[in-house]
């Protein structure tokens, strides 16, 4: 019988120690150093180059952001192959039925699927929060000389987008609980494990009897909303979800490191938001247009650049054979935080990561049992408070598969994943 002791491998020297003495060996590993910005391959042609017209302000903050965003975009070259392009339910329904580490990209996907109850222009969507009696967003602005983020009045953003596009500096709420009827599509909604962890809480579906655990399936579903000329640095979605978005109106270039993986996410994770040049293998650029459908796997590094008035439609979601890389996004966010992700970690989201471990585990099959404790491999700080009990209990169930492993199926999650 294989030792119960939880053994991992360094990333960037491969010595193998105790999992509880990995992060701080990781830390000072001589191997972990930056990595050296290489060109990509001489067979890949750059990707051309869009026009910013909507920096019109010389601000020192708007002329960085539009020096960011020019710098990313040299770095990109034409690659279809770091790419999965579907067209497909089934096709999709496949990718999502295993780990991925590609972009995933259905072109016109509403044509043929429409997302219900969502509005079909921004006019609509705000007059809609205003029927609602929303009183307020909130709003990312790079241009604030204070804060960077803080709340509009919903008549004022009626009154900014009515204005012609380009004569007002931008802003980016990205922050919109779906308030509408709930719109994820059909293969997503399939394949999310905690849809089915929330169900697996429940022991009737009696409409008699009261819900423990009432659902609201637009919990994890947004809308965002961009003035020409929005930025969003690089950074990762938080709490290592997948993420999908749709386009309703208008258009946003989506950056993404060509070669996703470990590693990729390691960089972010180093380097924060402002520098593209380190990525190895350069970036691509996604277009999207109205009735595009794009999903990011877990801890996947983006930038995006809004050129136009735009409203977009998005959500999370966690799949079963995907959650080890889940729960690797989620550690790097723990030991980096904001330079990782663009939120921060919440009482909810350790939640989620325990009741999917709890109430899921026995649908894992070995390998995925190996990924997920090998995944979790932060150190927890001393204290009692949410973050601290959530971490731990997300720990000393990664512990618990990885023991179920050893004695079940008499491997380790070392010789599963070499």
């Amino acid at each position: 019988m294989a030792s119960t002791t939880i053994q991992a491998k360094c990333d960037f020297c491969q010595k193998t120690l105790s999992k509880k003495s990995l992060w701080r060996h990781r830390k000072n590993c001589p191997n972990n150093k930056p990595l050296a910005p290489t060109f990509p391959p001489a067979t890949f042609k750059p990707e051309p180059s869009i026009t910013i017209t909507s920096f019109t302000d010389k601000d020192r903050k708007a002329v960085d952001t539009q020096a960011f965003i020019q710098t990313i975009d040299r770095a990109c070259v034409v690659d279809d192959s770091a790419i999965s392009q579907t067209s497909c339910l089934q096709e999709l329904h496949d990718l999502l039925s295993k780990p991925y580490t590609k972009p995933i990209l259905w072109r016109g996907f509403t044509k043929h699927y429409p997302l219900p109850g969502t509005p079909s222009s921004i006019s609509e969507f705000l007059e809609a929060l205003k029927r609602y009696q929303i009183k307020e967003l909130d709003v990312y602005d790079y241009m604030s000389n204070t804060d960077l983020n803080y709340k509009v009045s919903l008549d004022k953003i009626i009154e900014h987008f009515a204005k012609p596009p380009g004569s007002v500096h931008p802003l980016n709420f990205l922050d919109i609980r779906n308030y509408f009827a709930s719109a994820i599509p059909p293969p997503i909604f399939k394949a999310d494990i905690l849809q089915l962890a929330w169900r697996r809480q429940e022991e009737s579906v009696s409409k008699s009897i009261p819900q423990k655990f009432p659902l609201d399936h637009a919990d994890r579903e947004f809308y965002l909303l961009s003035t020409q000329g929005s930025v969003s640095t690089i950074h990762a979605d938080t709490a290592g979800v997948h993420t999908f978005i749709s386009i309703i109106t208008g258009s946003k270039y989506w950056y993404i490191p060509r070669q996703l993986g470990l590693v990729t996410s390691q960089t972010l994770a180093s380097f924060g938001s402002s520098t593209p040049e380190v990525y190895q293998y350069g970036w691509i650029k996604i277009k999207l247009s109205p009735g595009d459908l794009l999903i990011m796997p877990p801890g996947c590094p983006h930038a995006v650049f809004t050129p136009e008035n735009t409203l977009a439609f998005g959500g999370t979601f966690y799949t079963l054979p995907s959650l080890g890389d889940s729960i690797r996004a989620l550690s790097l966010q723990i030991k980096t935080g904001d330079t990782f992700s663009n939120e921060d970690l919440s009482e909810q989201d350790y939640s989620n990561f325990v009741l999917m471990l709890s109430r899921c585990r026995d649908l894992l099959t070995p390998t995925q049992s190996a990924s997920i404790s090998m995944g979790a491999d932060w150190q927890v700080q001393d204290g009692s408070d949410w973050h601290a009990t959530g971490q731990r209990n997300i720990l000393s169930l990664a512990e618990e598969i990885n023991c179920d492993l050893e004695k079940r199926f008499n491997l380790s999650s070392e010789s599963l994943l070499q």
